[in-house]
């Protein structure tokens, strides 16, 4: 009976070390290497036709971006589901904000999304 308890045992601890390790994998991703750079997960809709930069970032050149905002990804719903699994996604558009030690912001609200990007902006000037 007590080997039957450590077999399962192991088992469980083995399945959960596995589960941990595939969302640090994704989390690890989505980190960006440099401190005081971001990464920005944009997620649209399905049936979006046009995946592109959002417009209220278009006042910004993109020397100014890139040097806060290395990485910017645009994905759609349901690929977003599928490959980022850990994270709660509902609602487009949906915007994820990283730092080097994880997620800082989740919004769905544009005007939140362009108030947190304005502030790191300007406090990387």
């Amino acid at each position: 009976m007590k080997k039957q308890a450590w077999t399962m045992i192991i088992i469980l601890s083995l399945f959960l070390v596995g589960c941990s390790s595939e969302n640090e994998e994704i989390s690890k991703e989505l980190l960006p290497e440099v401190e005081g750079t971001y990464t920005m997960l944009q997620i649209f809709g399905d049936d979006d036709n046009n995946i592109s930069t959002p417009d209220f970032l278009s006042h910004y050149d993109d020397e100014q971006l890139n040097k806060t905002f290395p990485s910017w990804i645009g994905i759609a719903k349901t690929e977003a589901r599928n490959r980022y699994s850990s994270l709660d996604i509902e609602e487009t558009p949906q915007y994820y904000f990283f730092d080097t030690k994880g997620l800082v912001l989740k919004t769905g609200n544009n005007e939140e999304a362009r108030n947190f990007i304005e502030d790191k902006l300007n406090n990387n000037e």
